[in-house]
């Protein structure tokens, strides 16, 4: 605080045009770049997912998801990067963890074990995962990501414990921010 009151000072001393101008131009410039920041990576994020839609459409396709909702998972998991890893140990496009490899595997026998970094092996791992959690949900979109942020064991849990309880409000009540607003956006970018 007492810098910004030195400013303060300071401009109101060399009152003219230089001083003004100056001042304005690093309060813009403190305002803007974060912005600027955030809208080019934006940028940068939807070309990269622009690329891999011949083989996020074929998976999608594959796992009789909608393309929109896969490339929407894609985006807010990774940003289109291929390479991305969490501190949590999720790999690739489509964030998969070691523990829902192994389950997918365990579940589609026919499916070979491969590299979590390669893209067509994590959309194959994550838009079946993807196609089962909704599902097991019954259709229901909502929770279906709920369970894809949050683990379905989880959702199940809380279902349990709330008999009756609405998506919505499963959603609203029992997740948390990262998960509410990852899934609102999911919903927002591809239904």
């Amino acid at each position: 605080m007492r810098s910004w009151q030195n400013l303060v000072r300071w401009v109101k001393r060399h009152r003219g045009g230089a001083a003004a101008v100056l001042v304005g131009l690093i309060l813009a410039g403190a305002w803007l770049l974060p912005m600027a920041g955030r809208w080019a990576k934006g940028r940068w994020d939807a070309g990269r997912v622009a690329a891999l839609e011949p083989q996020i459409r074929e998976h999608a396709e594959a796992t009789g998801l909608d393309p929109e909702l896969v490339r929407a998972v894609v985006t807010a998991e990774s940003g289109g990067d291929p390479d991305a890893k969490s501190n949590r140990g999720a790999h690739g496009l489509m964030q998969i963890t070691a523990i829902t490899e192994k389950d997918v595997l365990q579940r589609h026998p026919s499916l070979e074990r491969g590299d979590l970094f390669d893209v067509d092996y994590n959309l194959r791992i994550g838009t079946t995962y993807l196609a089962y959690l909704i599902k097991r949900f019954d259709g229901d979109r909502m929770l279906a990501l709920t369970a894809y942020h949050m683990g379905p064991t989880a959702v199940r849990r809380i279902q349990r414990e709330n008999p009756g309880i609405t998506p919505e409000e499963l959603l609203a009540e029992h997740a948390g921010p990262q998960t509410r607003a990852y899934v609102r956006r999911v919903l927002a970018d591809g239904g």
